[in-house]
């Protein structure tokens, strides 16, 4: 997916989530390790943060409000980032 999206894009950056709707026996640390990996070979175009999960609202999904606070920890990721590029520092 990740070759698939560069060779479209071969300069965009990819910010790569998971973990909202909970952690599944080593997925997300194999995910993790797998992203860190490009990261490295892509010169750190590609980020990888593991949402605080979030489960309350139903069959395992986030509540309105909980995809509030996802939404906010994605914001900080692109300010913490991308910040000055954008103007928001």
């Amino acid at each position: 997916l990740v070759d698939n999206i560069r060779s479209h894009n071969p300069d965009c950056y990819i910010i790569w989530l998971g973990g909202a709707m909970g952690s599944y026996e080593g997925t997300y640390f194999h995910g993790a390790r797998v992203l860190s990996n490009l990261a490295d070979d892509t010169e750190n175009m590609i980020f990888y943060n593991r949402l605080t999960p979030s489960r309350s609202g139903g069959d395992g999904h986030p509540t309105v409000a909980q995809h509030k606070v996802l939404a906010e920890q994605l914001v900080t990721l692109i300010r913490d980032n991308f910040g000055e590029q954008l103007g928001l520092k």
